[in-house]
């Protein structure tokens, strides 16, 4: 499944996920860092797939966390 959003503020989120895989791209188009919010579907772990920094440690499905994307960048999460 894929699914992709933008928000007014510059931040774009694509997804895509198998029954027991999740991945999160959330890239920011604006010069300064922005926090959005995001449910993961999926529980448990997720590592930021680019530098290893800022892992997602236990999370519970459909919770809300709010992800911060340094500017003009981006991030990827996998579970």
């Amino acid at each position: 499944m894929i699914m992709a959003a933008i928000n007014p503020r510059g931040v774009l989120l694509f997804s895509r996920s198998t029954e027991e895989s999740f991945s999160l791209v959330a890239l920011n188009f604006t010069d300064v860092s922005q926090s959005v919010p995001f449910a993961f579907p999926l529980a448990g772990d997720y590592r930021e797939e680019l530098h290893g920094q800022n892992p997602l440690t236990g999370l519970g499905a459909e919770e809300e966390h709010w992800l911060t994307i340094p500017s003009n960048y981006g991030c990827i999460w996998t579970r």
